[in-house]
This record gives structure tokens, C-alpha cells and sequence, in this order.
């Protein structure tokens, strides 16, 4: 049986919501937490994607480092792996946090290694590729990216043998990018 690993993204810049995301609090919960404990039940390890400027809470999962800058959730895809070739990953971007466990299962039961990729769509197939499973057989497409300069990562699923599904939870792919989504949320 082939490993999963998780993998939580939070190095983006956050240029719009003005601070680091997975700082940020929902009834309570950092995201940083909220996303640990969500992925913790579906992945053999979960680890945290950073660039090298964060400081994060302590945290009791790895912590993988970006290899690249500037080149978006790519670089955490990337970097993972990097670190670990020959597993899959179970990708979680920090800022979407309505995430639910149905959400994550639903993806899980798409999983086969017969694809790159699978990624989940909402509506007029709107790929969500920040949750998503990545299989090490996507790391050729991303090195090609990485190479082409093309960090798109929409792009480098259309260019690999994807699965992509269309999820029966599309509200759980709420997206937080400045302090009025934020608000919106904590209502």
C-alpha cells in the first residue's frame, strides 16, 4: 500500500489579507490548526510547507522548507516532493477554511495511482488543484514546469494524466484572500 502524506500550504504571500493566513483565527481555532487536525485522520504523515522567512507556531508535524520563491503553491507541491518522492500527497491550502472531513474523504475515495493528479471541481469545472492529491508521478510534470518557468498549476494539471471530479460539497471551497472574506466568515 502506498503512503499518503499531507501537506499544508501557508506559504503564500497573503499580499491582500496584509498578515500570514494560518495565523488567523475561526471560532477560536488558528487555520494552522484547523488544517492539522483535519488532515491528521486521512495521512500516514502531515507536513507543513513554509517559506523560509515564516515563523510558525509549534506544531507537532515536519516542516518542509519551499525550495523556490515567487512561483505560488507550486513551490510546496515541489518541495515536497523533493523531500519524499515516493509517497503521495494530499495537498491542503491553509486558506480554505470550510473544509470539512466529507470534503477530504470525498477525495480520498477518488485516490488510484493510475493518475498524476486528482482534483476536485466546482462549478463550470473550476479546479480546486490546492486540495487535491498529488502522486509522484506528477513530479515530471512539475519539474517541466518549474523548467518552462510556467508555475501555473492549473496549467501543469492539464498537461498531466488528471482525474478531476466534480465535488459534491462546492461550499466547502471557500477561499479566504482579504479581510472582508474574513469577516464574511466569522459571522
Amino acid at each position: 500500500m502506498y503512503q499518503v502524506h499531507g501537506l499544508i500550504l501557508v506559504g503564500g504571500k497573503s499580499q491582500r489579507m496584509g498578515v500570514d493566513k494560518y495565523g488567523l483565527k475561526v471560532n477560536g481555532v488558528s487555520l494552522i490548526d484547523r488544517a492539522v487536525e483535519m488532515l491528521l485522520p486521512y495521512v500516514d504523515k502531515v507536513y507543513i510547507s513554509k517559506r523560509r522567512d515564516q515563523i510558525l507556531p509549534d506544531q507537532q508535524v515536519g516542516v518542509i522548507l519551499d525550495l523556490y520563491e515567487h512561483i505560488g503553491p507550486m513551490a510546496g507541491i515541489w518541495s515536497a516532493m523533493d523531500h519524499n518522492p515516493l509517497v503521495s500527497w494530499l495537498v491542503y491550502a491553509v486558506d480554505l477554511p470550510k473544509i470539512q472531513s466529507r470534503t477530504i474523504q470525498e477525495l480520498c475515495d477518488q485516490y488510484s495511482l493510475n493518475f498524476d493528479v486528482i482534483v476536485p471541481y466546482t462549478g463550470n469545472a473550476n479546479l480546486q488543484p490546492t486540495m487535491a492529491l498529488y502522486n509522484p508521478s506528477f513530479s515530471s510534470v512539475l519539474n517541466s514546469a518549474i523548467i518552462d518557468q510556467k508555475y501555473g498549476l492549473r496549467r501543469a494539471i492539464a498537461k498531466a494524466h488528471s482525474k478531476a471530479y466534480k465535488t459534491k460539497y462546492v461550499e466547502d471551497f471557500f477561499n479566504l484572500n482579504n479581510p472582508e472574506d474574513l469577516e464574511v466568515l466569522q459571522r
